[in-house]
């Protein structure tokens, strides 16, 4: 076989392999269900308590990610914690986890935690970003 012949086979076989990495869809961690279940009795949580909450996923692969929990309520104010490195194991579990609620009044009403994580793959050549959300609870006083 020619040189040249080779060069572009391999040339073909990495630009298809670059390809499939950047542009088809990889989904890295899958919610069971259809929201985050919220713990708390009757989903009300007072000002300056915390918010249980719990989560049952599967995930593909053993990548860490940034993970950033935020609480959204219904009157426009939204809440948001430092991101993080979350480092949950790959394959199908449930995680049981708090989300501590500020002790100021303008957080009062109902809310959703909203959960958003980026993983980054294949060497920085993707970011897959996602966004999970929980069951709807009332924040009281």
């Amino acid at each position: 076989m020619n040189i040249y012949k080779t060069i572009n086979i391999i040339y073909i076989i990495i630009s298809l392999i670059f390809i499939s990495m950047v542009y088809f869809p990889v989904n890295n961690f899958t919610l069971i269900g259809d929201k985050v279940k919220i713990l708390n009795n009757n989903k009300v949580v007072q000002i300056g308590d915390k918010v249980h909450y719990e989560l049952s996923y599967h995930k593909r692969f053993d990548i860490p990610s940034l993970l950033t929990r935020s609480v959204l309520i219904d009157n426009g104010y939204y809440i948001s914690e430092k991101t993080i490195i979350s480092s949950v194991p790959a394959g199908t579990n449930t995680v049981v986890s708090t989300f501590k609620i500020p002790n100021t009044d303008f957080m009062l009403g109902k809310t959703k935690l909203i959960i958003k994580f980026e993983y980054t793959l294949f060497g920085g050549l993707r970011t897959i970003n996602g966004k999970i959300e929980s069951e709807e609870f009332t924040i009281v006083k």
